[in-house]
């Protein structure tokens, strides 16, 4: 299959009405060295929720970019980690669907930088917060009903 014809049938996927947590548990899946184009994907789909969002956001490795000041200090192979979270903070204020239950300090992501550098830029303080729902992110992620 060519790199053309697996856009076109990805971009035939994204249109699929995928339920809220099959959304969930493609993007927890996600092999990370295969770009962004997914993810952002899932973050436009109708059915991506706040639970995942947030965790796309923390998957991303935000606070590792908390000793950047602005995008112009990058290594090049950072920015695109670094727009999706970016893109991630602009559209996450605009999600209503919470359905999915997610908790970044319980899923151990907060933090993992604590002391190694000096923070010169704070994330969104809506980033932190526990997403509410009536689906905990854990029973998702096992496809637990």
């Amino acid at each position: 299959m060519t790199k053309n014809n697996f856009v076109t049938l990805f971009d035939k996927i994204m249109r699929k009405p995928f339920s809220t947590e099959e959304l969930y548990r493609r993007a927890q899946t996600h092999n990370w060295d295969e770009g962004f184009k997914f993810l952002r994907n899932i973050l436009e789909h109708q059915n991506c929720d706040r639970g995942t969002a947030l965790m796309m956001y923390w998957n991303s490795n935000p606070e590792y970019f908390t000793k950047y000041e602005s995008e112009d200090e990058l290594q090049s192979w950072e920015k695109s980690n670094y727009r999706f979270i970016k893109m991630i903070e602009e559209k996450y204020p605009t999600i209503e669907q919470e359905f999915i239950i997610y908790d970044p300090y319980e899923d151990e992501k907060v933090g993992l930088h604590k002391g190694k550098f000096e923070v010169k830029k704070i994330l969104p303080e809506i980033m932190y917060q526990k997403t509410k729902g009536s689906r905990y992110f854990k029973e998702v992620e096992k496809g637990i009903w």
